[in-house]
């Protein structure tokens, strides 16, 4: 499965989309982070794992508004830092 999912994220970013499959959230953001060159900050360990698909000409708001739909975090937006509560 391993390499499933590996080829999953190779095709998604061909096609220009952010693959994300029961991935932790600090591997989410930091993705997030590189590409968009904010610095994520987190207040506490998040356990959950994310599924998403995101397209990579996203606006950061919008990514950040669709994690925080799965309930699992909040973001609050500070200069160029993403702080995790």
């Amino acid at each position: 499965m391993t390499e499933s999912v590996k080829l999953n994220e190779v095709i998604s970013w061909k096609n220009g989309f952010f693959h994300f499959e029961g991935n932790e959230p600090e591997f989410v953001l930091r993705k997030l982070s590189r590409w968009y060159n904010v610095e994520v900050v987190f207040k506490r360990k998040i356990n959950d794992k994310f599924y998403a698909d995101i397209p990579m000409n996203t606006m950061l708001s919008d990514a950040l508004k669709a994690l925080e739909l799965t309930g699992v975090v909040h973001f609050t937006i500070e200069n160029d830092k993403i702080i995790v509560n």
